[in-house]
This record gives C-alpha cells, sequence and structure tokens, in this order.
C-alpha cells in the first residue's frame, strides 16, 4: 500500500472554491469535512468536524457539527448526516475529501474501525492529520 507524507506546514490559506481535487494544489489539502475523532469522559465516541475547506485557516462562514456513538462503525455511518450539517450543498459522500485528526487518547484499533467503516463508504480520500506526542 502506497503512503504519501508531507511533514511540516500544508498550506496557510484558503481557496475561494471548492478544487476538483483534494490534492489539485499540493501538498496544500482541502477538505470537506475536518474530522476530530476523541471520546469524552462518560466514554461516548466523538466525531467533532467542521467545513474549514484548506487546512490552515477556516473560512468565514465555517460550520462545525459534534455527533457521538458508542462504537466507531455507528459513529462513521452517520458521516453523510455530518455533511448535511456541515454545507449548505454537501457533496456526495463519494465525492467528499475528509481530514481525520483522531485523538491521542484512543486505541489503534478504535481508529482503524473508524476509518474502515468511513471508508467502506467510498469517499474520494481520507487523509490523517496527527499531531505527534512528546514525551515527558
Amino acid at each position: 500500500m502506497d503512503k504519501d507524507v508531507t511533514v511540516g506546514d500544508q498550506c496557510a490559506f484558503t481557496m475561494p472554491v471548492r478544487p476538483d481535487d483534494c490534492f489539485e494544489y499540493a501538498p496544500c489539502i482541502y477538505s470537506d469535512a475536518n474530522i476530530r475523532l476523541y471520546r469524552d469522559d462518560a466514554g461516548a465516541l466523538h466525531m467533532f468536524a467542521d467545513s474549514a475547506g484548506w487546512v490552515g485557516g477556516p473560512p468565514a462562514d465555517t460550520r462545525v457539527s459534534d455527533l457521538s456513538a458508542n462504537q466507531p462503525a455507528e459513529l462513521a455511518h452517520a458521516f453523510p448526516e455530518m455533511l448535511r450539517r456541515l454545507h449548505e450543498n454537501p457533496p456526495d459522500p463519494r465525492d467528499a475529501c475528509v481530514i481525520l485528526n483522531p485523538d491521542h487518547s484512543l486505541s489503534v484499533g478504535e481508529i482503524a474501525a473508524f476509518h474502515d467503516a468511513l471508508a467502506a463508504q467510498r469517499l474520494r480520500k481520507i487523509a490523517f492529520y496527527v499531531t505527534l506526542a512528546e514525551e515527558p
């Protein structure tokens, strides 16, 4: 399996229109949904997302959505509803570009289960945005 990795800043600007390709302006990555995946103190799994578009800064009309579920696959199946909440004219899920930012408290298995259930919906692109944790 091929993996593309970019280290450092992606973009420092937003585009006025959605590009035809998620990576049209490489290394900039367009996103229809920036998803932060995390568990709350009660143990519920959350998919908090915004419609920021380009990594590096949200447009003025950014919308947010926060959905929760008990299982990663159950939460991933709510993705079409999340797109409807984020966009006035949402893209078809099969044309959607997503950046997934999992919280450090999640297990690799939870992240993989969410990713697999999201990928089963045949999204156009799922990119990971990972912040490395420093050792104390």
